[in-house]
């Protein structure tokens, strides 16, 4: 079945279905121009609760929460339920949003990192909630560029963040913006004796915006205390995950928090964040000229945009997306062959993988794939 053009003035208050056979890259584009020419959020959702069905459906909505679920139920990160399983999305999304254990045993050191998905309500704006405990056997850790910003709860002894632009003891919590370098996080205890113990979430740029309320930029390269945002709301959290000895209640902690620190009247523009996933979707592959087109507006009006509400410019957001895939792929491999790697996840040559590693690791990606954690957050210094 073809797909029938989106009607401008329809598409914000009906149903507009796209047959099965339409591809995606028709659904995508079509969307787009939808969403910007009528400059009002659209929330999809697929036949059965999934958009992998092969039908999608438009309905209108009263803000952008579910715009960036696009990247959800199309992209890979999470995948529709399988022929024989449950077509039901709450009892579906309660499978996905198992905690996930991974364990590592190194000679960096034994911990294990545990992961929990979002809520389908907060999947446009958070990855994943996190926690990591156990022992090391490391002096520092390295931590490396991502396309998440981190919200941060110590649980265990003090660390000692040093950054750019300084240095600082956090006993607390902490955010750490998008970082073009990385900063360096070292134990104040012994790490052989004492374990270390963090939890937080990871939130897209989009969250972090709607839930900080300021421009992004602000918080690009630098790592604040929480404290200083706002010490109530975060001290008392804090003081609540203490106590709380199930690690699921405090990921339920974590998301009520950002549940409730979500600012309805502050979201990034629909054209912005559909121009973020697509990045993420290709690792960092998309030429920025390509979306700018796509989407009507100029470069520099995107990357103004992006400046302000993802917090760096377009192609700076995609070089670290193209970074973020390569250290994935550097903790399962042997030793690679960086030629083949720069070909193969979108850099130009050899001596451009090279400037990159050099750039948001500070150093070469022989050294990085040496010192690499197993868990891929950063670079072990023992």
């Amino acid at each position: 079945m073809r797909a029938r053009s989106p009607n401008i003035k329809a598409i914000t208050k009906t149903c507009v279905l796209f047959g099965s056979s339409a591809p995606k890259s028709l659904l995508l584009r079509s969307f787009a121009r939808a969403v910007h020419q009528v400059r009002r959020p659209i929330f999809l959702r697929g036949a059965n609760g999934m958009a992998k069905s092969g039908k999608f459906h438009l309905l209108s909505a009263s803000d952008y929460e579910a715009w960036r679920n696009l990247s959800r139920f199309c992209g890979q990160s999470i995948d529709a339920p399988r022929d024989g399983q449950t077509s039901n999305r709450v009892a579906w999304a309660r499978t996905m949003r198992q905690v996930t254990e991974l364990r590592f045993e190194v000679p960096a050191g034994r911990w294990s990192l545990y992961l929990s998905p979002p809520s389908l309500e907060l999947a446009p704006f958070v990855k994943a909630f996190w926690e990591v405990h156990g022992f090391g056997n490391f002096a520092s850790q390295r931590v490396l560029p991502k396309t998440t910003l981190e919200v941060t709860f110590n649980l265990g002894p003090p660390h000692r963040l040093t950054h750019p632009g300084g240095a600082v003891i956090n006993r607390y919590a902490w955010v750490s913006g998008l970082q073009q370098r990385p900063f360096v996080v070292q134990p104040c205890f012994d790490v052989t004796r004492l374990p270390f113990h963090l939890t937080g979430v990871s939130l897209s740029p989009a969250g972090a915006y709607a839930f900080f309320g300021i421009s992004m930029d602000e918080l690009t390269n630098d790592l604040i205390e929480l404290d200083m945002l706002a010490a109530a709301r975060f001290r008392t959290v804090h003081a609540q995950l203490l106590e709380t000895p199930s690690r699921r209640a405090r990921f339920q902690l974590i998301e009520t928090l950002v549940r409730d620190g979500m600012r309805a009247e502050i979201r990034v523009r629909p054209f912005i964040g559909w121009a973020a996933t697509q990045i993420e979707r290709a690792h960092g592959t998309v030429r920025i000229s390509d979306l700018a087109r796509e989407i009507g507006v100029s470069r520099k009006h995107l990357n103004e945009w992006f400046q302000q509400q993802i917090g760096l410019p377009a192609k700076q957001y995609a070089g670290i997306a193209r970074f973020q895939r390569l250290v994935a792929n550097l903790t399962r491999s042997p030793p690679p062959r960086w030629a083949e790697l720069a070909q193969e996840f979108g850099f130009y040559d050899q001596a451009h993988l090279v400037h990159d590693c050099r750039a948001f690791a500070g150093m070469t990606p022989t050294a990085l794939h040496a010192t690499l954690s197993p868990d891929g957050n950063g670079a072990m210094e023992i």
